[in-house]
């Protein structure tokens, strides 16, 4: 794929432009004054010295009215082209946010975006504490420290001061022909060719700078270049200082770090059923390992956050998570994405892309639906299980990992390898440590459980806070099947909380589908188990508990006294006089208690 024309290119042009014309111009000029001076017909050299002057009006004429047009054209297409590349790398970088992405992340994601835009085959970020006495790498491609003082820095600490003390960007087309700094014997020793260092300033402080340097070609950055990143590299100070709220960068660190141990500690993987108990015990044995893990269970059962439980209760913890989807790319598309590539290595390849694999170095990479993975990938994926290396599309260069590989499928691996859509070999490097997540539907004593923490995590803070759930809604949910296993349930949750338009979630609020069935229910599951377990801290709070505790209290008798009736029923084989006799209960109260459940369901008032 050709290279685009540079706008130096094109200002090259007109202005190679005017100057021919303007000689034309001036060549005929001169030409008709020359041969007017040797006319002896009045009229024939007044005539010739008007084609000159007609000469140079039309060179005037050209200048002012396409000349001058087009450098505007080249001025306003130079304005779109740079707003455009904002505009994407501003996408990019909201299609990789989080609700929890940090200022660290933005660093690393905004890095490695602009690397991919620019070309840079290396570089880091840089940000200033203490006024900037201190400066600290916090993110860098192609480095194997974060050490600014470790002996490959050389290079850019010559570079980076002038610009973090100055405030101005530093663009080298030719490090070592630049009279700047051809003296500099680390330059000339390290073979440096392009680089481009630009400042990120805040509130007219230098809070930080970007690296990118390219040793392989001269002219590597362009004009355009540095107007991005010092665009860019305004907008993402503010967002980085926004992010800080001027904590200490390495208390920031610490505290990243242990709120991801804690959030993954095992909490988010609620029940209380033998099944979950067991999958806790497990992944509590091997998560701080190195060895493969595969997980197989149905969508919805939570591969991801197990995989993510594994990482963040392990050794690797300060290292990547990276998780890619096997399954939402196309094969080409996907080997890149693992993989990575090289600038030219297909069309549409305009600089190099570091993969998945190469991301996650030092971490661990989740593969997920790793049975949708083409047979041909499978091969190269068998290679870096084998021997942590692989090349980047378009490169001969082996590059070796440390990477620990957790792989998930909603399929079951041993059928595909029977009819051999899936490599054996493959299957068995996968599954060292194998792991079984049980559908929502066999263990539904977990259910009550996951209602109220998926109650409580979608009503804290909000307006909602303290919406209860009746027993009858948890009892109808029970008998639930949930195809879609936890996700579905934690979904409908979100709906119920959505619409719900009391401070209670009735049976009338669940979608008709779910309203059926009336299973048994345990005191140790009722909701107001909550209510009872919190102290009210004024007596506005103590009325308004005391009323949801009526409500519910309410139902849990009604329900308690239909159950009773049934059962009484059901023991004397439908005879309702023989019932109320042996219960010591009156008939006409028992059959009271019947109709009222037979009214319940048909959804009528009592009579």
């Amino acid at each position: 794929m050709p290279d685009p024309i540079h706008d130096g290119d094109l200002h090259l042009a007109l202005e190679g432009t005017r100057q021919l014309l303007y000689q034309f111009a001036e060549s005929s000029r001169q030409s008709a004054e020359a041969l007017a001076s040797t006319e002896s017909d009045p009229a024939r050299a007044q005539a010739l010295r008007q084609m000159g002057d007609d000469a140079q009006a039309l060179w005037e004429h050209l200048e002012q009215t396409y000349l001058k047009k087009l450098e505007k054209c080249t001025t306003d297409l130079a304005r779109m082209r740079l707003q455009t590349r904002m505009g994407q790398l501003a996408l990019r970088l909201l299609e990789r946010l989080e609700p929890d992405f940090t200022a660290l992340d933005l660093c690393k994601a905004v890095l490695d975006d602009l690397m991919e835009d620019t070309g840079a085959l290396r570089g880091f970020l840089v940000l200033t504490r203490d006024g900037g006495e201190e400066v600290e790498i916090v993110a860098a491609r192609e480095f194997n420290s974060l050490d600014l003082d470790a002996d490959e820095y050389n290079v850019s600490r010559s570079l980076l001061e002038p610009c973090l003390k100055g405030g101005r960007s530093l663009r080298i087309d030719e490090a070592q022909n630049d009279k700047r700094f051809s003296a500099e014997t680390s330059i000339v020793s390290e073979g440096l060719r392009s680089a481009l260092v630009v400042p990120l300033v805040f509130a007219g402080q230098v809070v930080g700078a970007i690296y990118l340097a390219n040793n392989a070609i001269g002219g590597a950055f362009s004009a355009e270049d540095e107007d991005l990143l010092g665009a860019f590299g305004s907008i993402l100070a503010a967002n980085i200082q926004s992010l800080l709220h001027s904590t200490d960068l390495k208390d920031e660190k610490a505290k990243i770090l242990d709120e991801l141990r804690s959030q993954y500690r095992f909490h988010e993987l609620i029940g209380q059923s033998p099944a979950i108990q067991k999958l806790l015990s497990t992944i509590a044995q091997i998560a701080d390992t190195d060895a493969t893990v595969l997980i197989q269970g149905e969508s919805g059962t939570g591969k991801e956050l197990v995989a993510r439980a594994l990482h963040f209760n392990s050794s690797r913890v300060k290292g990547p998570f990276v998780v890619i989807n096997c399954a939402a790319l196309p094969e080409t598309l996907l080997e890149s994405e693992l993989f990575g590539h090289e600038k030219g290595a297909f069309t549409g390849a305009i600089s190099r892309k570091l993969g998945r694999f190469e991301q996650a170095n030092g971490g661990t990479i989740f593969l997920d639906e790793i049975s949708s993975m083409p047979p041909a990938l499978q091969a190269k994926l068998l290679r870096v299980l084998q021997e942590r290396e692989f090349q980047r599309l378009g490169d001969l260069k082996t590059i070796h990992v440390n990477v620990r590989v957790i792989a998930a499928t909603n399929q079951p691996l041993e059928k595909l390898v029977g009819n051999g859509s899936f490599r054996e070999d493959l299957y068995y490097r996968l599954n060292v440590l194998p792991l079984h997540l049980p559908p929502l539907r066999e263990r539904p004593e977990d259910i009550p459980l996951l209602v109220e923490y998926f109650l409580a995590r979608y009503t804290t803070g909000t307006p909602k806070e303290g919406l209860e759930i009746t027993p009858e809604v948890v009892q109808a949910l029970e008998s639930c099947k949930f195809p879609g296993n936890v996700r579905e349930l934690q979904n409908l949750i979100q709906r119920l909380i959505l619409f719900c338009r009391t401070d209670l979630i009735k049976l009338e609020d669940l979608p008709e589908s779910l309203r059926s069935g009336n299973p048994s229910m345990s005191v140790t599951k009722l909701p107001a188990n909550r209510l009872l377990r919190t102290v009210p801290q004024s007596n506005a709070e103590l009325k308004k508990q005391k009323e949801k505790l009526r409500v519910l209290f309410k139902s849990y008798t009604a329900d308690l006294e239909t159950r009773f009736a049934e059962a009484a029923v059901s023991r004397t084989g439908g005879n309702i006089s023989k019932a109320a006799k042996e219960t010591g209960m009156n008939r006409v109260q028992l059959h009271s208690l019947l109709r009222r459940k037979r009214q319940a369901a048909d959804g009528s008032s009592p009579s």
